[in-house]
C-alpha cells in the first residue's frame, strides 16, 4: 500500500531543535509495523535499518511527514523527490505571488527541477545550446531552495515562541501542532513575511534599454 495514502500515528514524534525537522518513530492505521523517521541531524541513521521507511516503502527520502515550508503549522506528506513542500492553501497563494511579484526569484515548490520550471530536453533538436541557461537555472533554484530551508527552520521557531513552546529544546509534535494557529488568516501573514523574506535577499534585475 502507498504510504502517502495511509494515516501515520505520530503521537512520540518531535520537532528537533537543531534542524527543526520532525523525527521519531511512527506507526500507520493501516500497518502495524513500526518505522523511525530521523531528522537530518542524524546522519548516523541507514536506510538499511528495519524500520526505514524509505527501505519498507522503496521511498526517494527517508521521510513520510513533515511540516508546511511556509506556515510550518500543518503537516504533509512526503518521502518523494515530487513532494509539495507546502500545504494547499500556502501552495495556491505562493504560486499566485510567484506568477506577480516574484516572477524573477520563484519561491521553490519542491525539490525537483522540473517541478520548478526547469528542465532540458537533449532528444530535441538544438538543445546542447539550452545546457548553459539551464545550468544557470538549475543553480538559481538550489539557492533559492537553501534559503527556503533556511526560512523554514525560523518560522518553526517564531511559531513556538508565540505559542510559549521551548526553542532551546525538542518540543513534541502533537503539542506543538495543538499549541500553534492553523488559521488561514495566519497561514497568510506567514506567506507575506516569506515573500519578504525573498524580496530582501534577491532583486529584479534592471533591463538594459537599447539607445
Amino acid at each position: 500500500m502507498n504510504p502517502l495514502l495511509m494515516h501515520p500515528i505520530y503521537d512520540q514524534m518531535k520537532i528537533c531543535k537543531v534542524c527543526r525537522y520532525v523525527y521519531g518513530p511512527l506507526k500507520f492505521v493501516e500497518d502495524n509495523r513500526e518505522f523511525y523517521q530521523p531528522c537530518i541531524c542524524n546522519s548516523a541513521y541507514s536506510w538499511r535499518n528495519e524500520k526505514s521507511l524509505q527501505r519498507a516503502f522503496n521511498l526517494d527520502l527517508d521521510e513520510i511527514i513533515t511540516l508546511c515550508y511556509s506556515c510550518g503549522t500543518e503537516l504533509i506528506t512526503s518521502g518523494t523527490r515530487w513532494s509539495v513542500w507546502f500545504c494547499k492553501f500556502c501552495k495556491e497563494k505562493i504560486m499566485q505571488f510567484n506568477s506577480t511579484e516574484l516572477y524573477y526569484a520563484p519561491i521553490p515548490i519542491g525539490r525537483h527541477s522540473m517541478m520548478n520550471g526547469i528542465s532540458l530536453n537533449l532528444y530535441r533538436p538544438g538543445s546542447m545550446h539550452s545546457i548553459p541557461s539551464f545550468v544557470q537555472g538549475v543553480n538559481s533554484l538550489f539557492n533559492r531552495q537553501d534559503h527556503l530551508w533556511e526560512w523554514r527552520k525560523l518560522i518553526v521557531v517564531k511559531n513556538c515562541e508565540l505559542a510559549g513552546l521551548p526553542t532551546d529544546q525538542d518540543v513534541n509534535l502533537v503539542d506543538y501542532l495543538k499549541a500553534t494557529s492553523n488559521e488561514e488568516s495566519q497561514k497568510m501573514a506567514r506567506i507575506l513575511e516569506l515573500v519578504e523574506f525573498f524580496k530582501k535577499k534577491y532583486k529584479p534585475k534592471a533591463i538594459k534599454r537599447k539607445r
